[in-house]
């Protein structure tokens, strides 16, 4: 079993890719170039040997820049420092700049479906992980394998939390308390539901009836919102 390596070895020059930054690393590597004001653009730098993962969102427009990015950047550095000191968490390093924030640089490679079916050490770190992000107050939401990193250690690691939503966030655009609980309530059966079914590539896994209930509810929500496409979809003509 091959598994996909996730970091680039290669380096080039910052002057062409980040002016403001040149000159003051040692190496520079592109992990994700984005054409939307929405997505960040992601690299790896070094300096003195210590090297860090760089989310960026100064490319954005101006007026995007100064809300909405501001938000995804609030929303995703709050959930990494909830969930410092979990073994499954990289290390949150800091603001970079004004548009953007650093992270534990991580070595590794994505975990196969393969792989998770082998192993139930990765399975059951996969399932600590989603559990004592939930026991937390934060839902990761975007649970698959793209996310997953494992280090040569064998330690698993969920990274990118751009779609991560707290319970008890103190943003001060927020939605009512009431509210917030229930969406955390449906997005924590989405997430466990996902896990679920990485577990369950394991011919061995079987489902408890609580684990059932879950699976069970989550297509009733994947159902509902089905609908609501359609019905906005027939709404537009």
């Amino acid at each position: 079993m091959q598994s996909q390596k996730v970091t680039s070895a290669r380096s080039i020059s910052l002057n062409k890719a980040f002016p403001s930054a040149a000159n003051r690393y040692d190496h520079y590597a592109t992990l994700q170039r984005s054409n939307s004001s929405l997505k960040a653009n992601v690299f790896c730098v070094t300096r003195n040997g210590r090297s860090m993962v760089v989310k960026d969102y100064s490319h954005a427009r101006p007026l995007i820049r100064y809300t909405l990015c501001k938000v995804l950047i609030y929303r995703e550095t709050a959930a990494l420092k909830k969930l410092q000191g979990f073994d499954a968490v990289p290390e949150f390093y800091g603001r970079y700049g004004q548009h953007g924030f650093s992270m534990q640089a991580l070595c590794g490679e994505q975990p196969t479906r393969e792989l998770l079916a082998d192993q139930a050490s990765l399975r059951e770190q996969l399932r600590n992980a989603v559990n004592s992000f939930h026991a937390a107050g934060v839902t990761h939401n975007d649970l698959r394998m793209a996310n997953m990193l494992l280090d040569k250690q064998g330690q698993l690691f969920i990274i990118d939390y751009a779609s991560a939503f707290q319970r008890d966030s103190d943003e001060k655009i927020s939605f009512p308390k009431p509210l917030k609980h229930l969406l955390f309530r449906i997005l924590r059966i989405s997430d466990h539901a996902k896990m679920l079914r990485f577990l369950q590539l394991s011919t061995s896994f079987k489902a408890s009836h609580k684990e059932q209930q879950v699976l069970n509810r989550a297509k009733r929500l994947h159902r509902l919102a089905d609908c609501w496409k359609t019905l906005r979809r027939m709404a537009k003509g």
